[in-house]
């Protein structure tokens, strides 16, 4: 699954060593569009508050139940500055919903 995919959760699980529960949107995506790249991932995003705020990713992932709930954007295509400093901007709208955001590349051995 990809940021293509609007209505699916890419990846889940448990990081156990920050007591979180991650949400991952895999972005294969180059940044030469940048205005529908955003576009899409603010729809992913939305999704994703939503599959949050319903209580459905307890109801998937019972052992997040009280974590703190992370979404994490992991990219193919490293994002140009303006593009990071929306993705910036985006953790700080997250965190006002009590959600955190992280984005980092690819592993290198990917």
């Amino acid at each position: 699954m990809t940021i293509e995919q609007l209505d699916k959760v890419d990846g889940m699980g448990i990081d156990a060593g920050k007591g979180e529960a991650v949400l991952v949107i895999s972005d294969h995506l180059d940044w030469a569009n940048q205005a529908a790249h955003f576009s899409m991932l603010e729809q992913k995003l939305g999704n994703y508050i939503n599959f949050i705020q319903s209580g459905q990713l307890e109801e998937v992932l019972p052992t997040a139940k009280g974590m703190i709930t992370r979404i994490k954007l992991v990219y193919q295509h490293e994002p140009t500055g303006e593009a990071k400093a929306i993705l910036d901007s985006v953790a700080s709208q997250l965190s006002e919903l009590k959600l955190k955001f992280s984005y980092e590349g690819l592993p290198a051995v990917y």
